[in-house]
């Protein structure tokens, strides 16, 4: 399996949280690289520490066994520990994340190890450097749906529906003309005709018992709803 070596997809706070030997035999989803080492890295605790195992018995200069390990993470300071991996041994490196967890497919960590052989104080044994990238498999959480706003309500109200037309109150039997005023000395506004159907605006007709001589005595006020047109008329020209 080749991998390249990449940034991480975002930012990530990495920080040695230990770079520990042990005896435990490396497990079967480790990644075997170029240089005879393998790594195999898992989320742990929360999932913001990304532990990284190192293991392999990697030669060097024909056929020494190395018993160092360098480590050095993307970004980060390179690190050299001891590893005698002819007796099994394996060197653990942690990421420790400060923003999304090592789940997160969005998160990357990249780690490049090296497998030397010490062989005095000036100079060791080393042999290529070698690239791992782990990526997270988790994809992202979805955002909660938004919500959505109720439909806005129509600022204008509604115009009631028109009440019915009043039911006429009378006909006009014959042609007659209409005035502004009962008493018949007004302005004559219109004229009625015949089967013209209107509705009273008063006592229909007009009666004012304490004056029998009120000119407006038998007027009616109407309205003619044929026509449209309000007035007085006399009272004998509408047939109830």
């Amino acid at each position: 399996m080749t991998r390249k070596r990449k940034s991480a997809l975002i930012t990530t706070a990495a920080a040695v949280v230990g770079v520990a030997a042990s005896f435990t035999a490396p497990i079967a989803s480790a990644v075997p690289l170029s240089n005879g080492l393998t790594v195999d890295c898992n989320p742990v605790g929360d999932g913001h520490q990304l532990a990284c195992v190192v293991a392999g018995c990697a030669r060097v200069n024909g056929n020494y066994v190395i018993d160092a390990v360098h480590i050095k993470p993307d970004g980060g300071e390179q690190i050299e520990r001891e590893f005698k991996c002819i007796n099994g041994e394996t060197t653990t490196y942690t990421f420790q994340s400060f923003n999304l967890p090592f789940t997160d497919a969005r998160v990357a960590a990249n780690i490049a190890v090296q497998g030397c052989r010490k062989k005095d104080l000036k100079a060791d044994w080393c042999g290529p450097w070698a690239d791992y990238t782990y990526r997270g498999t988790e994809a992202p959480a979805e955002p909660p749906p938004k919500a959505v706003d109720p439909k806005p309500v129509d600022p204008k109200p509604v115009d009631p529906k028109p009440a019915e037309q009043k039911a006429a109150d009378g006909t006009i039997n014959a042609s007659v003309e209409l005035y502004d005023v009962p008493g018949g000395s007004g302005t004559v506004t219109g004229n009625l005709d015949t089967g013209d159907k209107v509705t009273f605006n008063g006592p229909c007709p007009m009666n004012n018992p304490n004056n029998p001589d009120d000119p407006t005595n038998g007027w009616c006020k109407i309205t003619d709803t044929t026509k449209n047109l309000t007035g007085a008329v006399w009272g004998e020209f509408i047939s109830k």
